[in-house]
């Protein structure tokens, strides 16, 4: 009787643990799993394929990239008299992702900054920004992101090609930002232009968008609303009849003129002024003028402003009077050898001795530098 007992209890024991067994290894089904725990067992991955790792991505359209990648000056070629030709690229985004997830954030910020930088979120596995500058390094990730947390999250870097950036102002011709061709400049603070009083509504939006504060006009009484308002609603409006050249026009070396300039410098000294556009009529002649001072004075070299002058030629405006483009190039080259000699120094420190003689004060150079500088 004893035996039969203790093998009832051995068989008991022995059938509990093949049904703890079982219990462990059964299929659970699906439905009661939860989200949460789905995502713990999943593994997401993701694989970044656009812009690659060192890869250098050109803003410029096809045409105005050909012409940066080949340029030789007095070299504009069939780029000559062809309207506003120079709307840019924004630059695409794309990367895969292992897993259907609920979205995606994508972050993009200077390799340079310790800012935050520039974050979107989008439900799909690519998105285009428009809002990056050029000559500029990068870097980027993006997050996957699965029941309100970072399932997976890659990173890469990349660097924007040097090219002068457009910006396609409805109503307005050749407007551009000033400090492409340094990547120590702040973008976005200094714009350059043709006349701003064709804006469309939506054209003024864009200028507003960029947050212009400052509007320099460089045009004489009488063009247009030169000498009276901005058509910039709420901007600080300055009107300094510019000069253009040296040898030929309103003389660079005008006591007049120069006078004129040396305001209009002194409004680069205001940082509550920025960010600041400066234009005349078409945006080449008197605009381009002053843009070679304050490039050569911010460390330009030949090529940059050359560059920058020859990028009218791109544009309606710019070709407006039908002017034989290696004739207005020549034009340039009058600003650019009068600062290159114009003492023993570098084109920079000459430029500066330059601004210096015509009455602007070395504080607010030196107050300009501060400002532009990263």
């Amino acid at each position: 009787m004893r035996k039969l007992f203790a093998l009832l209890i051995v068989l008991s024991i022995f059938s509990g643990l093949c049904l703890c067994s079982c219990a462990e290894n059964a299929p659970v089904s699906p439905s009661s799993i939860t989200e949460e725990e789905m995502s713990e067992r999943e593994t997401v991955t993701l694989r970044l394929t656009s812009p690659t790792r060192g890869e250098i991505v050109s803003l410029a359209n096809e045409e105005i990239t050909e012409w940066i990648t080949t340029y030789k000056p007095r070299c504009v070629g069939d780029n000559y008299g062809k309207g506003n030709h120079y709307a840019g690229r924004n630059v695409t985004f794309t990367w895969e992702c292992s897993v259907k997830v609920d979205g995606y954030v994508l972050n993009v910020k200077e390799a340079s900054s310790s800012g935050t930088g520039l974050t979107f979120e989008t439900e799909n596995t690519s998105f285009e920004a428009a809002e990056l500058n050029v000559n500029t390094e990068y870097v980027w990730s993006v997050e996957a992101m699965l029941g309100g947390k970072v399932a997976a999250k890659r990173g890469g870097r990349f660097k924007t090609e040097k090219t002068p950036k457009f910006f396609d102002v409805e109503g307005v011709s050749n407007f551009r930002d000033v400090a492409f061709f340094s990547e120590t400049l702040k973008q976005g603070m200094i714009f350059r232009s043709a006349a701003l009083e064709n804006a469309t509504e939506k054209g003024l939006a864009l200028i507003q968008a960029l947050g212009i504060k400052t509007d320099i006009d460089l045009r004489n009484a009488g063009e247009g609303l030169a000498g009276v308002r901005s058509p910039l609603q709420g901007a600080n409006y300055f009107s300094y009849p510019g000069a253009y050249y040296v040898e030929s026009g309103a003389k660079l070396t005008d006591a007049t003129y120069q006078a004129n300039m040396a305001k209009a410098i002194e409004v680069f000294a205001d940082e509550k002024n920025y960010p600041i556009v400066f234009h005349c009529a078409i945006g080449r002649d008197r605009t381009g003028t002053l843009a070679a001072v304050l490039e050569a004075f911010l460390g330009a070299s030949h090529n940059d402003i050359l560059i920058d002058y020859e990028a009218s030629f791109f544009s309606e405006s710019g070709c407006r009077d039908k002017a034989a483009p290696e004739m207005m190039t020549d034009k340039i080259l009058e600003v650019y050898n009068y600062l290159a000699d114009y003492g023993e120094g570098t084109l920079a420190e000459n430029t500066e001795n330059f601004l210096l003689d015509i009455g602007v004060k070395k504080s607010s150079l030196d107050e300009i530098k501060r400002i532009m500088t990263k």
